[in-house]
């Protein structure tokens, strides 16, 4: 029996002490996660790559189709324009999708109405969710979420919109944070070196060395002399004639800290699936055009999220009744929009062949439906012959 079809006894949650299944282990605590969080974020690589996934994904246009890809008005249009969420609808998928990339897990909460409709969708923190998992607990996996900002009873999967992209068990989520830890450390490293180096003017470290012994008292006045004239100065320094200069350390060049910041910038970018090409990494790019790659970046990075959300959303958020004949989802041919030529002549194509009806392409353009545009149209000299007869001749 489905979920919305309980009585009111068996839709109420045991209290929180009742509960005797623990948590399971996912590795990193959610302090230690916060904080290579806040480090990793300082590299612009991966605030950039953190950016442009959730960016794209979050202005998708999102609706509800017939399996066999017809739009349908739906409640939950207006759910994600819900006037009174503090959250819009790009900033509901924004968050889902960052928490996931930057914490492992990603929740919306599920308000409903007495029909078992979604009323209301909110967005909650990863921290502020519990996942509550036991694989075998008699004959049957046990799942569920503890979340005391919603409520102090369990809360049954079907009200939680739980994403997770990296997991072991398939229940607890993994930060990307976390399984490329050691890359985003080196790169946290490499920026330190490169602000240290240009922050000190570019100079070299090094040791001066004079033939006779000195007091402390002529050190200093040697070692601030130094700095007044070479380090903090014109950066001409003048050695008398006992004393010797010697680099202990090596150039940038030397370092290859341009060559090691840019790997590292490459390295990020595969950890989180993106060609650097669109971070502006030009060097070794193989793509005709840009267009080649946004499809890439479309085709490898974007759609397993596209069919990862479109999924657990029609899950959770469209009822048992609904779920036989209706979808909900997320048009990535949004980010697919190719120059005005380019896709006028896609567009003819697919009309002129048969294979899309003018309506159907009038709606992918925006423009609205005309008389007589869903019939299939193959041009034929004999204008009587354009209309594609579907009906089945009889033998």
């Amino acid at each position: 029996m489905g979920i919305f079809n309980r009585k009111k006894d068996e839709l109420r949650a045991e209290p929180v002490d009742a509960i005797i299944t623990a948590p399971s282990n996912t590795g990193l605590s959610f302090k230690q996660i916060i904080g290579s969080q806040t480090n990793a974020l300082a590299l612009s690589t991966v605030f950039r790559c953190i950016q442009i996934i959730s960016d794209s994904l979050a202005v998708l246009p999102i609706g509800v189709y017939t399996l066999d890809g017809k739009k349908q008005q739906h409640t939950l249009d207006t759910v994600w324009r819900d006037r009174d969420n503090i959250y819009s609808k790009y900033e509901l998928l924004k968050n889902l999708v960052q928490s996931v990339l930057l914490k492992g897990n990603g929740f919306f909460y599920l308000h409903r109405n007495q029909d078992g409709s979604v009323k209301k969708i909110q967005w909650l923190e990863a921290e502020d969710v519990t996942i509550i998992y036991n694989k075998y607990t008699g004959n049957r996996q046990v799942l569920y979420y503890l979340a005391p900002l919603i409520s102090e009873k369990k809360i049954e999967p079907v009200n939680m919109v739980h994403i997770k992209m990296y997991s072991h068990d398939g229940v607890n989520g993994i930060s990307v944070l976390n399984v490329g830890n050691r890359s985003f450390r080196l790169g946290n490293t490499l920026e330190n070196n490169a602000y240290s180096f240009f922050g000190n003017g570019c100079n070299l470290s090094g040791v001066l060395s004079v033939a006779s012994s000195l007091t402390p008292q002529q050190i200093k006045d040697i070692h601030k002399a130094w700095d007044e004239s070479y380090v903090n100065g014109s950066g001409i320094a003048v050695l008398q004639g006992n004393m010797q200069y010697q680099s202990v350390s090596n150039t940038a060049k030397e370092n290859e800290l341009l060559e090691s910041r840019e790997f590292t910038v490459k390295e990020i970018c595969r950890w989180f699936g993106i060609n650097p090409i669109l971070l502006g990494v030009n060097s070794g790019a193989s793509y005709a055009s840009l267009e080649q790659a946004q499809n890439d970046f479309v085709v490898h990075t974007l759609l397993p999220w596209v069919e990862c959300l479109e999924e657990e959303f029609s899950r959770k958020m469209l009822k048992p009744s609904e779920q036989a004949n209706l979808e909900v989802v997320l048009d990535e041919n949004y980010l697919l929009r190719m120059d005005k030529k380019t896709e006028a002549e896609y567009y003819s194509t697919l009309v002129n062949n048969g294979l899309m009806t003018r309506n159907e392409a009038r709606g992918q353009l925006g423009l609205q439906p005309v008389d007589g545009g869903d019939d299939l149209i193959i041009p034929y000299t004999d204008v009587t012959q354009n209309k594609v007869n579907n009906d089945k001749t009889k033998e």
